[in-house]
This record gives structure tokens, C-alpha cells and sequence, in this order.
């Protein structure tokens, strides 16, 4: 009730004004300036008491705001961090018999897992959904506990490491993908050393851009690298994004990329045009890669592929020794061979 009560003080103060100063007017005791300047003297009153009791209420708004803000910020962190050993290379990747269910839960999300992935390998993971993908991921980036030994990094428990430096080295790259209201330039270099100067940071983003298969797109638009995107990016269709993300984080100096499903709104030229151009220009400094894709095309090329279902590991291996001994994989390359075959057919009718 607050703002109205001092909202109807100022309007009572001129109805009062006019009631009082009627008759006057009428007899020509005073004028219209006169009671002008007294409807302004009574304005120039109330107002800065108005505007004080406003700001008490703001105020009072905004302190019941920062204290909920104050308690997030100082809650502890699920995730104990007690390492004490820098990662500074990731040489090796292995899950030792992981079993996982969420905290409260009764089901198990991963049973029994035990893989191991080299430096510069491609690891492809595909099953249903609800197969557990995205868990798999999250555990390695720390997000839950997990126990001492399941998942080891250079042969060690990765909990030896501190947090900072692990999640440092690993860029998930989401299937939902996030942009800001700013430059292209600035969406892309968000994260990464910004102490290039600007000629020599555009020549590098339109490199990576390039390998992205985004660049011709940028350049077309208003302002190229220095357009200003909508909040979330509004202004891209689904698949500029998701490879504006990619190039975000190709950008970042990490040593592992997940890639979760995040090339479902680009075809299929364009998502083997990006594949093929990763780290071209310097082999050498090709990174570990975990694909997570529904799609067969995604995956072909993977240097190993796990298949996942309900939590089970049913293959894992190279593409060749497990397709023979996974039903999931099978059913998915013939489901998906026979799609694109009814679509190319329709297109020629």
C-alpha cells in the first residue's frame, strides 16, 4: 500500500488546491498564475518526500534480494577439492568399473563401465536415450562425486588433480547452445586471452570460423565479426549457432572437446565439411575428442566407439570389431541408412 498512499497524497494536495482556490478565481481575489505557481509549490513538495519513501522501498526490495544472492554465494560446493597436482596434459582418459546413480536415487545410471581413451583419440558414445551419455560426461567434468579410482587421467585418480586445472583442460561443448547479447567476435573469444590485438584476434577467428564452416555466413552479416547478436543469440538460426559455439570452443586453450549432440541443426554436408576441417592446419595439435550424436554420420570416423544401453556397456572398441556384437549399433546404422535412402528417393520422384 506503500506507493499508493504517497501517490494519492500528491493528487489530494491539488484537488485540495482546487476547492480552496475557487472561489478566489471566481472573484478575482487571486489568478490563474497564482494558482499555477502553488500547484507547482505543492509538486515540488510532495515529490521529494515521494521519491525518499520510494527509495526506502527499493531499498528495503534490494536488501531482501542480496540476501538471497549473499546465501548462494557462500554455500559450499558439493564437490570436495582436494587435490593438490596441476593438470597440465591429459596423455590418458580411463573409467575403472564406474557404477553411478544421482544422489536420492534408487537406480543405477551407469553399471560397471571400464574403458580407456589415448591422447588425440576420437571417442564416439551413442545408445538410446536415457543411456546415460550426458552422465558419463558430467562425472568426468566432476559435477557429481563419485568414488576414489574410477576415473583415472594420466593414470591417476582424478580427484589428485584440483578442480581448476581439470576443468580447464575440458570444454563440453552443450547441445543447447548459449550466446550473448554482444559482438560475434566477443561471443566467440568469450574465455580465451583477450590480450591479442584486435587485427591479429580477427585473423585468428575467421581461421577458426573458416574450419567451422561459418565464416562466409559472418561476413554477410551487417557488421561481420563486430555485428551484435540478440540475447541467446535470436538473430541465428539453430545450426549458426551450435557452430558459433564450436568455434568458442575450439578458441579455448583445452585438451580434451565433448561434443554432445551439439551438430543436430546443421545437414550433413556442412557437419562432414567441419569434421574433416578440425585442426587441419597443425595434426600435431589435434585434440582428444568424446562425440555424444544420435547420428551414425557423426560417429563413423571415431577412432573408438562405446555403445551404451540402459546404463550397460554392450560394445566398445573400434567400429569394425564391435558392430558384429551390438545390437543397438546395428539397429541404429539400418534405421538411419534406410531414412536417408527413402529421402533421396522421395527427392528424385
Amino acid at each position: 500500500l506503500f506507493i499508493p498512499v504517497m501517490q494519492f497524497g500528491v493528487a489530494s494536495g491539488t484537488v485540495v488546491l482546487l476547492f480552496v482556490a475557487a472561489d478566489d478565481i471566481v472573484l478575482g481575489i487571486a489568478t490563474i498564475g497564482s494558482l499555477v505557481a502553488f500547484q507547482r509549490f505543492i509538486s515540488k513538495l510532495t515529490w521529494p518526500m515521494t521519491a525518499l519513501g520510494l527509495g526506502l522501498s527499493q531499498y528495503q526490495k534490494g536488501m531482501a534480494a542480496y540476501e538471497r544472492i549473499k546465501e548462494v554465494l557462500q554455500s559450499q560446493s558439493e564437490i570436495t577439492d582436494h587435490g593438490r597436482l596441476v593438470l597440465d596434459e591429459i596423455q590418458s582418459i580411463e573409467f575403472n568399473d564406474l557404477s553411478f546413480r544421482y544422489p536420492g536415487a534408487s537406480e543405477y545410471v551407469l553399471k560397471n563401465l571400464s574403458l580407456k581413451i589415448a591422447k588425440g583419440e576420437t571417442l564416439a558414445i551413442v545408445g538410446p536415450i536415457a543411456s546415460g551419455k550426458s552422465t558419463l560426461i558430467q562425472l568426468l567434468a566432476r559435477m557429481y562425486e563419485i568414488d576414489d579410482n574410477k576415473i583415472l587421467i594420466n593414470q591417476q585418480c582424478y580427484k589428485k588433480y584440483t578442480l581448476d586445472s581439470l576443468r580447464k583442460k575440458i570444454v563440453i561443448i552443450p547441445q543447447e547452445p548459449f550466446l550473448f547479447s554482444d559482438t560475434v567476435a566477443e561471443n566467440i573469444n568469450f574465455g580465451a586471452d583477450s590480450s591479442l590485438d584486435f587485427d591479429s584476434k580477427i585473423i585468428e577467428l575467421e581461421n577458426i570460423c573458416d574450419q567451422v564452416a561459418i565464416l562466409k555466413e559472418i561476413q554477410e552479416l551487417p557488421h561481420s565479426f563486430q555485428t551484435v547478436l540478440g540475447e541467446k543469440g535470436v538473430n541465428l538460426s539453430g545450426g549458426q549457432k551450435q557452430r558459433l559455439t564450436i568455434a568458442r570452443a575450439i578458441r579455448l586453450p583445452s585438451e580434451l572437446l565433448v561434443f554432445d549432440d551439439n551438430l543436430s541443426a546443421v545437414d550433413y554436408n556442412t557437419e562432414s565439411t567441419i569434421q574433416k576441417n578440425l585442426f587441419r592446419n597443425d595434426p600435431q595439435q589435434k585434440k582428444t575428442q568424446i562425440i555424444i550424436s544420435h547420428r551414425w554420420s557423426s560417429v563413423v570416423n571415431a577412432d573408438k566407439i562405446l555403445v551404451l544401453n540402459q546404463g550397460v556397456q554392450e560394445a566398445f572398441g573400434a567400429l569394425e570389431s564391435i558392430l558384429i556384437h551390438s545390437p543397438t549399433l546395428q539397429n541404429m546404422i539400418q534405421t538411419q541408412t534406410h531414412t536417408e535412402n527413402s529421402a533421396v528417393g522421395a527427392s528424385h520422384v
